[in-house]
């Protein structure tokens, strides 16, 4: 992501829902969409997307903990 205050870049967080099974990389910066999509005036900076392919790469361990947890009938 750009870097000028570090807000939008603090921002980015991924999480695991549904019991495991979906990932989540998001932001709560109501400008986030402005940067990674573009506007008019400014081409797109895919920050999101590359947060998302980041997320990805922990992804299998994630899925392990949940499948070694459902095996061993507790919760992860």
């Amino acid at each position: 992501a750009p870097v000028r205050t570090g807000k939008l870049y603090s921002s980015i967080y991924w999480e695991m829902i549904s019991g495991g099974t979906v990932g989540k990389v998001a932001t709560n910066v109501p400008y986030a969409r402005y940067v990674e999509q573009g506007t008019m005036y400014q081409p797109p900076k895919h920050f999101m997307r590359n947060a998302w392919y980041e997320a990805k790469l922990n992804f299998p361990s994630e899925l392990n903990d949940v499948l070694v947890a459902f095996l061993n009938d507790r919760p992860y």
